[in-house]
C-alpha cells in the first residue's frame, strides 16, 4: 500500500458499526502525517470501537501530526480508549464534542497560539483526562470546556426527616 492513499481524505463519518475494532491503521515508519488533509472526525455508536488509528509498533514513541483537523465528534463509543494510539498534535483543533467514551484518556496537543478549541464533554471525564504539560501544548489551559447543559452538580445526600 502507498503511504500517501488517504492523503486527500478529508472527512471520516461513520455511524453505527457496531462490531468495528478500529477505523484506519497507520503503518509506515517515515511519516509524521498521515492524513495531511483531515478536517473532521465523527464517529457515533460504534460500540466495540477501542482504537480509531492503530498504529505501527515502530511509531510508537513519535508524536503524529493532523495539521488540518477542526472538529472531533465521538458518541457512545464506550471501549474507546485512544483516538490515536500515539501522542497526537492536531494545530488547528476548534472543536471537540465527546458523550459516553468514558475509557479515552487523552485529546490531542494543541499548541500555544491564541485560539484555543472548545471541548464540550461530561465534566466527569474531563477530570480524569491526561496532561503532558503546557511545554508541549498539552494542558487544559489551552482548552475552553463547556459541559452539557443537563449536567448538574451532585446535590449532597441529606434526610429532610431529621
Amino acid at each position: 500500500m502507498e503511504t500517501h492513499c488517504f492523503a486527500k481524505l478529508r472527512s471520516i463519518h461513520l455511524y453505527s458499526c457496531p462490531r468495528l475494532a478500529f477505523v484506519l491503521p497507520l503503518l509506515w515508519a517515515n511519516q509524521r502525517s498521515y492524513l495531511p488533509n483531515l478536517e473532521s472526525l465523527h464517529i457515533v455508536n460504534c460500540g466495540d470501537l477501542k482504537t480509531v488509528f492503530p498504529v505501527h509498533p515502530v511509531l510508537k514513541e513519535n508524536v503524529l501530526e493532523f495539521p488540518r483537523l477542526k472538529h472531533i465528534h465521538l458518541y457512545e463509543l464506550y471501549e474507546l480508549q485512544h483516538i490515536c494510539e500515539v501522542k497526537m498534535h492536531a494545530p488547528k483543533l476548534e472543536m471537540v464534542w465527546l458523550r459516553g467514551c468514558w475509557g479515552l484518556r487523552r485529546l490531542p496537543a494543541v499548541g500555544g497560539d491564541s485560539r484555543r478549541p472548545v471541548v464540550d464533554c461530561e465534566q466527569d471525564w474531563w477530570e480524569n483526562l491526561e496532561w503532558d504539560g503546557l511545554e508541549a501544548g498539552h494542558d487544559p489551559c489551552l482548552f475552553e470546556r463547556r459541559h452539557p447543559s443537563h449536567y448538574k452538580e451532585l446535590l449532597p445526600r441529606v434526610s429532610v426527616l431529621g
